[in-house]
């Protein structure tokens, strides 16, 4: 959000309490995709989770009350211009909800029988991760007042770099003897999703070509997605 903020000129600082809030949403998903009915992880970035530290119930409550003051954050910062604050609620709506973040665990953790096809595949990627980044920045762009133009090139890098994030996962984390059935280098193989992921990274960079060098580190963000995976544009 803050990068996007920068490529349009725009004080940073704008857009720090709607970057919170994102966070938020982002931190609950984790501390429940975390809990034994979900993944059922110990660890996360090398320590305890939250709810092998704190307990299942107030991991639980915990996720609950971020999602819940994520709204808080966006009312107290942006409620007084109506256009922004109830477009950012949308937003965060759109992106955590049924049509993003959420409706896409739930095709995650129940795959039809054989597996999901291609285009189902594509469509999960896209509404996880993917959605939150695609929401960081267009919140981020709406704050910014950027114009039309270039808030739709920004949406649209987010868009291809948000799927580009899933594929690199897919990459980091195949394994042949135990495959995931909602990964695009399982249905695909390794080099196809190699490719796509090469192509949509080139997809987000040139939405970005236009905004010089204050979308500098849009674009380091972007080639590093790739080459984390050993992947040269």
């Amino acid at each position: 959000s803050l990068l996007t903020a920068r490529a349009l000129g725009a004080s940073e600082e704008k857009v720090l309490a709607f970057a919170g809030s994102v966070e938020f949403i982002h931190t609950y998903s984790l501390i429940h995709d975390d809990l034994p009915c979900m993944d059922d992880d110990d660890e996360r970035r090398g320590i305890p989770t939250n709810h092998k530290k704190f307990g299942e119930d107030f991991a639980l409550l915990a996720g609950d009350t971020l999602l819940t003051e994520a709204f808080g954050v966006i009312t107290k910062h942006y409620g007084d211009k109506a256009e922004v604050g109830l477009g950012l609620t949308g937003m965060l709506v759109h992106a955590a909800g049924l049509r993003g973040m959420i409706g896409g665990q739930a095709m995650d953790i129940m795959p039809p029988v054989g597996g999901h096809n291609l285009d189902q595949t594509i469509m999960l990627h896209r509404m996880k991760t993917g959605a939150l980044i695609r929401l960081s920045v267009e919140g981020a762009a709406l704050i910014s007042e950027g114009s039309i133009e270039d808030k739709r090139k920004l949406v649209d890098y987010a868009s291809h770099l948000g799927y580009a994030f899933q594929l690199a996962d897919d990459i980091e984390d195949f394994d042949p003897k135990n495959p995931e059935q909602t990964s695009y280098a399982v249905l695909m193989g390794l080099e196809a999703t190699k490719a796509e992921l090469i192509s949509e990274t080139k997809k987000a960079l040139s939405q970005i070509e236009g905004f010089s060098d204050r979308a500098k580190d849009l674009k380091a963000i972007a080639e590093f997605n790739c080459h984390r995976v050993n992947c040269s544009l």
